[in-house]
């Protein structure tokens, strides 16, 4: 695909409506305005559309106004990226160490009920894609940049001006 106006990527919009799920999940999410679903169909529309575009960010450095939305929120997304990521974690307590074991009183903390079981699953699907989203963050160098200097995670890097910490997420 030759790189022109058509290109998806030159269109500041493009990415713009999963971002702006993403980040304003951050609050919704506990309000109830959004469902997991919502969420996890953001962090899938947003990975197509980037698995769409892969060969032109993983080759060309162009500054895709595209990118301008996740550059402009990177230090939201990467919070919600970790929120998401680490529900996992609960989850994952769960299991004993036979796989085959039910969840008991003793590793869930309270009794599992078809609710929690579903709520499980929405958390656990949200947290798949999420870390699909973030595999493409780490393949693409043109995502990966975006991410460098925003304010959000712990460890300093050389490249960010005033002392901003990096973003990976």
């Amino acid at each position: 695909m030759p790189l022109t106006d058509s290109n998806p990527l030159y269109h500041s919009q493009y990415l713009l409506g999963p971002i702006e799920t993403i980040v304003c999940s951050r609050q919704a999410l506990v309000s109830g305005h959004l469902s997991p679903h919502d969420v996890v169909e953001a962090y899938r529309a947003l990975s197509m559309r980037i698995r769409e575009s892969s060969g032109h960010l993983s080759a060309v450095s162009d500054p895709f106004p595209a990118l301008e939305s996740l550059r402009d929120k990177g230090a939201d997304v990467a919070a919600a990226l970790r929120r998401d990521i680490s529900r996992a974690l609960p989850i994952s307590a769960w299991r004993s160490s036979d796989d085959s074991s039910v969840p008991t009183t003793e590793t869930v903390g309270q009794e599992l009920t078809m609710q929690n079981a579903y709520r499980s699953t929405d958390f656990s699907i949200l947290c798949h894609y999420a870390l699909r989203f973030l595999s493409k963050i780490f393949r693409l160098p043109a995502l990966s940049s975006v991410f460098t200097c925003t304010s959000h995670i712990h460890y300093r890097s050389r490249n960010c001006p005033h002392g901003a910490t990096s973003a990976r997420p």
